[in-house]
C-alpha cells in the first residue's frame, strides 16, 4: 500500500492567467486592444468556448509572440482539447521566456505523467521545485511520481516536504493523506521499538525482520538501515550489510564508524575500489581527526597502490553515478558521483557543476534561502526596505529553523518602523 495508491493522472492546472502586461507590449495595435483581447478570450474560455479563445489568444501572440500569459492560456486551451502536445510545446515556450511561472511546470508534469512519461514528469517538477521548493503541489506531485516506479525513499522524502509547507491547507484531501503518513509512521515506529528489543537481547533473526518491516512501513527511518546493516556484518552476510548502511548513510544519518565499516565490508568481499571510495569518505566526513584516520590512511596508501596495479577500468563509479542519475535517484547519484572523485581527484573540475546540482536538487530549501538571503541583504545596504522586507519574510518561511533566522527578524523589525515611519514608502 502506498500513499498515494490511487493516483493515475494527477489534476491539470486549468486556472485561465489574467493579463498582466499591457504596459510593456511593443506590438502593431492599441494596448487597449491588446487589452481587449485579452478580456475576451479569457470570457470565452470560462464560458467553455474553447475554440474562440484558442483563436483569440493566437491573436494576441501575433502582435506580442513573447506574451507569457497568453501563451500559457493557449496551452491551457489546446489542452482541454486533448492537443497535448501542442499544449507542452506552448508551456515550454513560456518557460523560455519567464521560468518563474510554476503552472507551467506543473502542467508539463501532469502532461508527461498521464503519458506513462513518470522520469520526464519528475525531471520538469524538480526544475521547478528549484524556483519554488516550497510549492506543495510540485512536492505531492514528485513524491507520487517516485511512489509509481517503486522509488519508496525519494517518495517519501517528498511526501514529507509536501505535508511541512501545505500546513495552510485545511482539506479534507490533506488530513486524509496526513493521516494515511502518520499511520505508516506508527507501524514503522513499533516495528522499530520490537526490532531495538530483540537486538538488545542478541536475538538478531527477530530484530532483522522487525526492522525490515519498519523500513518497509516508513522507509526514512534511517537508524533502522544502520541497525540491520550490522546485524547482517554479524552474520557475515556482507553484501546485505553494505546495501542497508549505504542507504542509512545517505539518508544522513551515517555515523563515521558506519562509514568505516562500511569500507572493511568492501574488503571482506574483495571490492577493493569501493573499500578505498569508503576510507576516503570517512577522512573527508571526520576531517581527518576521527578515531581511524590514522590507521585507515595507511590503509589507503595500500590500497592506492594496489588499485594502480590491478584497476584498468576507473570509471566504474561513474557509470554507476550517471544511471542512478538518468533514474531521478538523485541521492545514489551524488555518492557514486563522490566516489569517482575519490579516485580520480583530477577530475574534480569535470564534475565538481554536476555534483552541485545534484546537491541543489536534493536540498533546493538551502538553495533557495541564500538566494533570498542575499537578495534582502542586498537591498537592505540600498536601502530598498521593502524589498528588503520581503526577502526576508521569505527566507523565515522557507526556513524556520535557519542560523540566520535571528538576522532576518532583526533587519524585518528595522525594515517594517523605518517604511511605517516614512510616508513615501507607505503608500
Amino acid at each position: 500500500m502506498t500513499v498515494d495508491e490511487n493516483i493515475e493522472t494527477l489534476d491539470f492546472e486549468e486556472e485561465i492567467l489574467e493579463h498582466k502586461q499591457a504596459e510593456e507590449f511593443q506590438t502593431s495595435i492599441s494596448k487597449k486592444e491588446i487589452k481587449d483581447l485579452f478580456v475576451d478570450a479569457v470570457t470565452a474560455y470560462k464560458n467553455k468556448n474553447i475554440e474562440r479563445a484558442v483563436t483569440l489568444f493566437q491573436n494576441i501572440l501575433n502582435a506580442n509572440p513573447n506574451q507569457v500569459e497568453a501563451l500559457i492560456n493557449l496551452g491551457n486551451c489546446v489542452y482541454q482539447m486533448k492537443n497535448v502536445n501542442d499544449a507542452v510545446e506552448f508551456w515550454q515556450r513560456a518557460l523560455t521566456i519567464d521560468d518563474s511561472f510554476i503552472v507551467c511546470y506543473l502542467n508539463i508534469g501532469n502532461a508527461y505523467y498521464s503519458r506513462g512519461q513518470i522520469h520526464e514528469a519528475i525531471n520538469i517538477w524538480i526544475k521547478g521545485s528549484i524556483k519554488v521548493p516550497d510549492e506543495p503541489k510540485l512536492l505531492r506531485n514528485i513524491g507520487a511520481a517516485y511512489d509509481k516506479i517503486g522509488d519508496k525513499i525519494n517518495a517519501f522524502r517528498y511526501y514529507e516536504q509536501y505535508l511541512k509547507y501545505s500546513f495552510h491547507e485545511k482539506t479534507l484531501e490533506r488530513r486524509n493523506f496526513q493521516a494515511r503518513l502518520k499511520n505508516f509512521l506508527d507501524a514503522a515506529t513499533n516495528n522499530y521499538r520490537v526490532a531495538r528489543s530483540a537486538q538488545k537481547k542478541k536475538s538478531l533473526k527477530i530484530a532483522a525482520i522487525a526492522y525490515h518491516k519498519a523500513i518497509k512501513a516508513y522507509p526514512l527511518i534511517k537508524k533502522a538501515y544502520l541497525n540491520l546493516g550490522t546485524i547482517f556484518y554479524m552474520a557475515e552476510k556482507y553484501e546485505n550489510a553494505v546495501k542497508y548502511w549505504i542507504n542509512g548513510i545517505i539518508l544522513g544519518d551515517g555515523e563515521e564508524e558506519t562509514i568505516c565499516s562500511l569500507g572493511i565490508a568492501y574488503e571482506k568481499l574483495g571490492l577493493y575500489e569501493e573499500a578505498f571510495c569508503a576510507y576516503q569518505r570517512y577522512l573527508y566526513v571526520s576531517k581527518g581527526l576521527g578515531f581511524a584516520s590514522k590507521e585507515l590512511s595507511k590503509r589507503i596508501k595500500i590500497l592506492k597502490k594496489y588499485l594502480d596495479k590491478k584497476l584498468t577500468d576507473n570509471k566504474n563509479q561513474l557509470r554507476l553515478a550517471e544511471k542512478y542519475y538518468k533514474k531521478n535517484n538523485y541521492l545514489y547519484a551524488l555518492w557514486y558521483y563522490e566516489n569517482h572523485l575519490f579516485l580520480n581527484h583530477t577530475e574534480d573540475a569535470l564534475y565538481r557543476d554536476k555534483i552541485n546540482e545534484i546537491r541543489i536538487i536534493l536540498d533546493p530549501i538551502q538553495n533557495a534561502f541564500n538566494f533570498s538571503f542575499d537578495i534582502a541583504n542586498s537591498c537592505f545596504a540600498k536601502r530598498e526596505y521593502e524589498r528588503a522586507f520581503h526577502a526576508y519574510s521569505r527566507c523565515t518561511k522557507l526556513d524556520p529553523s535557519s542560523k540566520e533566522l535571528d538576522i532576518c527578524r532583526s533587519r524585518m523589525t528595522k525594515c517594517a518602523k523605518i517604511i511605517n515611519n516614512s510616508p513615501k514608502l507607505r503608500k
